[in-house]
């Protein structure tokens, strides 16, 4: 998934903002956090491995949403994490697992 503060439909007030891209290696979550035309990359522990099909075909979608509290919600490999609504490559303190899942 790639979204940004504004959501899944950013208007051009957010034309500065960071733009947030989840996806998985063999060993981790990846953040990645574009700003300025550039990538960081953050690694964050799986919370489940049966998301790693051998048939390549996956069926889990990740997620940042707003659910209406002080933080978004990120969904991935069987993890939650509280992630910060400010989340930017010098700002990424908050984020941080708070339960996992079996789909």
């Amino acid at each position: 998934e790639v979204i940004g503060p504004q959501g899944v439909r950013p208007t051009s007030e957010g034309k500065n903002d960071p733009v947030w891209a989840i996806g998985w290696d063999k060993r981790s979550l990846r953040l990645q956090v574009m700003e300025d035309g550039a990538f960081t990359t953050f690694l964050l522990p799986k919370g489940c491995l049966n998301n790693d099909a051998a048939h390549g075909w996956f069926t889990e979608w990740p997620r940042i949403r707003d659910i209406g509290q002080k933080d978004l919600l990120m969904d991935m490999h069987g993890m939650f994490f509280n992630f910060p609504k400010d989340f930017t490559s010098q700002n990424c303190g908050g984020l941080e697992p708070i339960g996992s899942h079996i789909r």
